[in-house]
């Protein structure tokens, strides 16, 4: 399965080959080990005040970088950890921050079925396998009338736009979407380098706003070929729920 999107961007995101993996690997390796070593004084320094955000620009300029792509698609939705919505749950009433400032509740997607990514960033390796997917079915999605949303705590649009990824990019900078949904990682590391992630999750909604099902991801920072819900996989959920919207409509 191809991996690149099905526009035609001057960046596509594809997967490395493997000479270029295995160079990807080795820094991936030295930046990490540098990353372990000054985490602790990090910590230590966010505990007694200090709030710098630069280390969270360099880590996601390294990561960048140095993350061997490596990703892919499995079949098997998964719950690594639990969400704090159950099938039948509605949607949360919060904000997000969408292109050109608009900030919209997630509330106001009720209307149609709506399918909500959570992921971590352009910098991770993980992330743009996976909206690289899903972008690629993006069409599919939509002519089956459901909604794609894609929330990370930078929008960074232009970014993905520039890679061929067409789903929209809204931005949660303090995580309250990932809190929300009970998907928010808190860890010490985290904490050391001001970051604000989620587990890489995926939410289908129906068009009452209500969950359908959930695939959440605990994604590992040093493990390769770590794998995520396939785009077919959704798509076929969202065929299903159209068949029982059209049924339950008759």
């Amino acid at each position: 399965m191809s991996t690149s999107a099905s526009s035609d961007p001057a960046h596509p995101i594809r997967r490395h080959a493997p000479l270029a993996r295995a160079a990807h690997t080795a820094a991936t390796a030295g930046y990490l080990i540098a990353k372990w070593a000054a985490s602790p004084f990090l910590y230590v320094s966010r505990h007694v005040g200090w709030n710098g955000t630069w280390p969270s620009a360099l880590d996601a300029s390294c990561n960048l970088a140095c993350l061997p792509l490596t990703e892919g698609p499995d079949e098997r939705e998964r719950r690594d950890v639990t969400p704090s919505l159950a099938p039948g749950d509605p949607l949360p009433e919060v904000s997000i921050s969408l292109g050109g400032g608009e900030r919209r509740s997630l509330r106001s997607f009720v209307g149609r079925p709506l399918l909500l990514a959570l992921v971590r960033g352009n910098w991770c390796s993980y992330s743009r396998m996976h909206l690289t997917d899903l972008s690629a079915a993006a069409p599919r999605l939509s002519a089956l009338g459901v909604q794609v949303l894609a929330v990370s705590r930078d929008a960074t649009a232009e970014w993905w736009e520039s890679r061929g990824v067409t789903i929209p990019i809204a931005a949660d900078p303090e995580g309250a979407v990932f809190g929300a949904l009970g998907v928010r990682v808190d860890s010490w590391m985290e904490t050391a380098w001001g970051r604000v992630l989620p587990h890489e999750s995926v939410f289908l909604f129906d068009e009452s706003g209500r969950l359908v099902t959930a695939d959440v991801r605990q994604v590992s920072g040093t493990q390769p070929r770590q794998t995520f819900l396939s785009a077919e996989r959704w798509v076929q959920l969202a065929q299903s729920l159209a068949t029982r919207s059209h049924d339950h409509g008759n």
